[in-house]
């Protein structure tokens, strides 16, 4: 079983427009509304690939009852700890002309109560799960430390962690030595504290991170692919082309595919080949965190992974 940690998930509303317009009437032509935020799209993508989930987090009132009751339809077990507080609600605004614009509420602060109960919760859930993955935004007014402690927790326990985040919850991630972190280019600059262009600098860049001990860096580079680097190879895999139709949760589907390859021991080619493509069949769906095996596939087979150096 692989756990998901999703501390500030989301109902996730997608409109459709013909073109966003700041500052005028836009008219949309349609909606949909999922549960959402990084960790719950990365447990959507995983139930899509076959694999047992348990998500975890904090919810609150008929918006995080929405995203549990509709988790457990379509299979995946929660864990969550209710807040009490409205979970919150994000609006994504997807263009004709392949724009896609993101408006994000913030999470409520959990209470002290709550924290513990969510520790407690975890430590449980620690002892029956092969894999943890700790996606997205930490609430307001929670510690910068917090996901650094739970990746120590894990590490006690002798659990893998893939950590997925930004900001200084994910730098002090970083430093608690997770197994594995998915930055972006965005979110890896800011890691580091520097700005790359090429693929083989990013590659050099991740080797230092790697030689502090995470074993895996996979830094996205959105339309133009991904580097994947571990103490054995250094590689780079260029995107597939395609008519994206929602990006929004891509980076978490990548996610899902490394978690997937992880459990199921495949080779490191074999691995940034399934997050690519599971990216890719990701951007397919209007619906965050969803995909068609068929998509996945088809993009497999059109992965080019060479040599990074």
């Amino acid at each position: 079983m692989i756990l998901t940690i999703s501390l500030n998930p989301a109902i996730d509303k997608t409109a459709i427009c013909e073109r966003l317009m700041p500052g005028q009437l836009n008219r949309l032509s349609g909606i949909q509304i999922c549960p959402g935020g990084k960790g719950i799209n990365v447990s959507r993508a995983l139930n899509c690939l076959g694999e047992k989930v348990c998500a975890m987090g904090f919810i609150g009132g008929g918006n995080g009852e929405y995203i549990k009751k509709e988790l457990e339809k379509s299979g995946i077990r929660t864990a969550f700890t209710n807040t009490g507080r409205g979970t919150r609600i994000n609006l994504n605004v997807i263009s004709e002309d392949g724009f896609v614009t993101e408006i994000l509420e913030p999470g409520p602060a959990p209470d002290v109560l709550c924290i513990e109960d969510f520790l407690g919760k975890y430590k449980k859930e620690l002892k029956k799960t092969s894999l943890v993955v700790i996606s997205g935004s930490l609430p307001e007014g929670m510690d910068n430390g917090f996901y650094a402690k739970l990746i120590t927790m894990a590490a006690e326990e002798k659990k893998r962690v893939i950590l997925d985040s930004s900001g200084e919850p994910e730098r002090c991630g970083v430093e608690a030595i997770p197994y594995m972190i998915k930055p972006n280019l965005r979110e890896f600059e800011y890691i580091l504290g520097r700005h790359f262009y090429e693929p083989e600098d990013i590659a050099r860049a991740a080797g230092e991170l790697v030689r502090r001990g995470i074993e895996r860096v996979a830094v996205s580079l959105g339309s133009r692919g991904m580097v994947y680097v571990t103490p054995e190879v250094s590689l780079y895999a260029q995107a597939p082309r395609l008519n994206a139709i929602n990006t929004v949760s891509c980076g978490d589907a990548a996610v899902a595919g490394f978690a997937y390859s992880l459990v199921r021991n495949l080779k490191d080619e074999e691995a940034l080949i399934k997050a690519v493509a599971v990216s890719a069949a990701a951007a397919l769906s209007q619906e965050s965190g969803l995909f068609l095996p068929d998509d996945e596939s088809r993009f497999a087979g059109r992965i080019t992974v060479s040599e990074c150096t």
